[in-house]
């Protein structure tokens, strides 16, 4: 990051979680569920980061899932909050990754 550049970054996680194709609800972070997380971050500031959680909306849905080769690939929208009470929506989000 150079200085002046905002960086945005999201990310969909589970714990103990068995992923397949199908959809999931994205929620707080806990054992056995779905989370997402969007982080903004600027080099002059220290913004929070905003989590899921049970009272706002989300879903991740995994269309492909080839588990010989492990790839996977889906859509997911979710809103978060931050500590402040802040919200953020991200939509439209689409995922192709390898599994490792």
């Amino acid at each position: 990051m150079t200085e002046g550049e905002n960086l945005h970054s999201v990310s969909i996680g589970g714990d103990s979680v068995k992923l397949a194709v199908g959809t999931y609800a994205i929620t707080t972070p806990a054992i056995g569920s779905v989370s997402g997380r969007y982080n903004f971050s600027h080099p002059l500031s220290l913004e929070p980061s905003y989590t899921s959680t049970n009272a706002l909306a989300g879903q991740l849905t995994i269309k492909y899932f080839y588990s010989v080769k492990y790839v996977m690939s889906g859509t997911f929208y979710f809103d978060a909050v931050n500590n402040n009470g802040q919200k953020v929506q991200v939509r439209e989000g689409r995922f192709d990754v390898k599994l490792y």
